[in-house]
């Protein structure tokens, strides 16, 4: 089933996948019921940055500034001041792309736009589908230098050999009232394959651009066809919009420790049909729910929490944060593979080069 999984990029908050985990491993229980409510088949979408000083969810955290990193300068991953240096050094060799918003009705809208779909071959993007798009558009479906800058960063930060499941890249431009910076899908009926859709406007700020990326990327990590089962019919774990968590998956098990006690409150809220009512009963749900969570948009559901505790693990795993949400960032930490994933993502981002 081809299920949209967006990544949420406010700057006030991250994102996260799956990563390391606790020392020790969950210990999975009786199956349990199938699910009253799932996790709707919509858009799982990165909220468009916010302005702030720092992506890091907590509040009481405060950059110092400190020597630039030299190329290639490994960081441990409790060092904020190693990884904050070499966001500095990134915003140098990758400097701001000068994306200028849409002009016009568009400008002020909530449209968004798909302007090319490429084939993703190992490290390179082949084979643009360039798509129909109003006038306005053309501009930003023509900046090719502007859609392999995005493209090149995140084959660099990411490995092929640990993407294999990314088939598709596909750059959109929204206007000023659309609320995510970048989503994926499914694009076949087990989950195997996947595409990467990324906002042009969101991506023009290599710190911004690697939030979403790494968001992103935990969401391709936990929503696989190795994580979740997109053809079971009789659903006895979670059921996402992409699929039934295996078992034993790192999803299975996050929403296991974290989502099982609070799961029936949150099914009751995605019941409501009205937006702003939905809206409503969500904020109070995070509000109540607050210390468990690294970001508000986290409350979302539990992929999307999952998505932002990786980010967290990954990239702020030296910020302060309650009781239950610094116990999501160390879940990861059960996992050896996600462990030395994240000290790869972690050297990639200090030693990226064009």
């Amino acid at each position: 089933m081809n299920r949209y999984r967006v990544i949420f990029t406010s700057l006030a908050l991250l994102f996260s996948s799956l990563a390391c985990r606790f020392a020790e491993r969950i210990v999975f229980g009786e199956p349990m019921p199938v699910p009253t409510a799932t996790i709707a088949p919509s858009p799982t979408n990165s909220p468009v940055p916010t302005e702030g000083p720092s992506p890091t969810p907590s509040p009481t955290i405060t950059r110092t500034p400190v020597p630039q990193q030299p190329v290639g300068a490994a960081c441990q991953p409790n060092d904020l001041n190693c990884i904050y240096a070499c966001f500095d050094r990134l915003a140098l060799v990758l400097p701001k792309e000068d994306v200028p918003p849409l002009p016009g009705i568009y400008g002020e809208s909530d449209a968004t736009m798909k302007l090319v779909r490429y084939r993703i071959d190992g490290n390179q993007i082949v084979e643009p589908d360039t798509l129909w798009v109003p006038k306005d558009f053309i501009p930003y479906q023509q900046n090719t230098l502007a859609h392999e800058r995005i493209w090149n960063y995140f084959a660099y930060l990411v490995p092929a050999e640990n993407r294999t499941m990314l088939v598709k890249y596909l750059v959109s431009m929204r206007g000023g009232g659309y609320k995510y910076a970048a989503y994926v899908t499914a694009t076949n009926d087990t989950s195997s394959q996947w595409e990467m859709n990324v906002n042009l406007l969101d991506a023009s700020d290599s710190y911004d651009m690697t939030v979403v990326l790494v968001h992103e990327y935990g969401h391709l990590i936990t929503l696989n066809d190795t994580q979740v089962d997109a053809e079971e019919t009789n659903c006895q774990s979670l059921l996402t919009g992409d699929g039934c968590t295996r078992p034993k998956s790192y999803i299975d098990a996050f929403y296991r420790q974290f989502w099982k006690d609070i799961y029936p409150e949150w099914a009751k809220i995605e019941e409501e049909s009205d937006p702003d009512t939905h809206d409503a009963l969500l904020k109070d749900f995070y509000d109540k729910y607050q210390t468990r969570f690294v970001s508000e948009y986290a409350a979302s559901d539990p992929v999307e929490d999952m998505a932002e505790s990786w980010t967290s693990f990954v990239l702020f795993s030296g910020s302060s944060h309650d009781d239950l949400a610094r116990q999501k960032v160390a879940f990861f930490k059960q996992y050896p593979e996600l462990v030395a994933l994240r000290q790869t993502l972690l050297d990639n981002l200090c030693s990226y080069q064009p």
